[in-house]
């Protein structure tokens, strides 16, 4: 089984409506500790998606009690559907201002997507894949979830989540 965006998205994404202010979005960014606030108004309707960025020229310019939400938004938001194979995901993520995807379906928002977690799955699979080849060098593939011999094809949407809890326990008390 192949992993999927909606197996590894966080489903606990930042979020603020549009008609918000900007300093009530700066106060948020900070209590949530956040770098971008996704924009959604009635029954989590993704309409944008505010960075820090936006947030900062905002307040520097002096703008941030009195402009709203809706009017420093970006509404070319990255994208992605819940049923994709994460690892497609990635050339989503070479342009450097993307450095998460909004999970949705339609224009409901479900989730966010990170860099970080694509990158976390694709250095599991590499390190699962080493351990398998140190027990047994004469294995050299083929490298495919269907091939009973292939970490991957062990590595199920259950199992892969339990080993990301455990890594964010382990992190999170500083032993990562």
């Amino acid at each position: 089984m192949r992993i999927k965006v909606r197996d590894l998205m966080s489903r606990q994404v930042p979020t603020i409506h549009p008609a918000a202010t900007v300093a009530d979005a700066i106060e948020k960014s900070f209590e949530l500790e956040t770098t971008r606030l996704y924009v959604t108004a009635d029954k989590d309707r993704l309409v944008g998606i505010v960075p820090d960025y936006e947030l900062l020229k905002s307040h520097v310019s002096g703008q941030a009690s009195q402009a709203s939400v809706e009017s420093i938004m970006t509404r070319d938001v990255c994208v992605v559907s819940p049923d994709e194979p994460v690892m497609s995901v990635v050339p989503r993520f070479r342009s450097a201002h993307c450095s998460a995807v909004a999970v949705i379906d339609g224009d409901r928002l479900l989730g966010e997507l990170t860099r970080r977690d694509v990158l976390w799955v694709s250095m599991t699979f590499e390190r699962i894949q080493s351990n398998r080849d140190a027990d047994d060098p004469a294995y050299v593939g083929p490298h495919d979830a269907g091939d009973p011999r292939d970490p991957a094809h062990e590595l199920t949407a259950p199992n892969f989540l339990g080993l990301r809890r455990s890594y964010a326990a382990r992190t999170s008390s500083g032993r990562g």
